[in-house]
């Protein structure tokens, strides 16, 4: 166990939660975009069912991509983490002389 692990791991764990902050803000410039659309919009016009569908799907994708990416994000970080705890492991096994696998 290398002094710096506790270090590295808080690293992480600040990239995880800067991860979530940027999937926030960048949820909430969405939903803003989007508020701002439907008031600048057709407020005049009536919107069938499919018209509603559509807008509904096309407010909501983006946000679920959003979330899908800080997800991924995430994901690699704790596998990154991961990889490096185990070449860590390989490399202080392969330093111990005289042990037979």
């Amino acid at each position: 166990m290398d002094s710096l692990d506790p270090l590295r791991r808080l690293a992480v764990e600040q990239t995880r939660d800067r991860l979530r902050v940027i999937g926030a803000v960048a949820s909430l410039a969405w939903l803003a975009v989007i508020g701002l659309w439907a008031l600048a919009g057709s407020a005049g016009e009536e919107a069938d069912a499919a018209g509603w569908l559509l807008w509904l799907v096309g407010a909501t994708m983006p946000l679920a991509l959003v979330w899908l990416a800080v997800w991924s994000a995430r994901g690699l970080l704790a596998l990154r983490q991961e990889a490096e705890e185990l070449r860590a492991i390989l490399a202080r096994m392969q330093d111990q002389p005289g042990q037979a696998a």
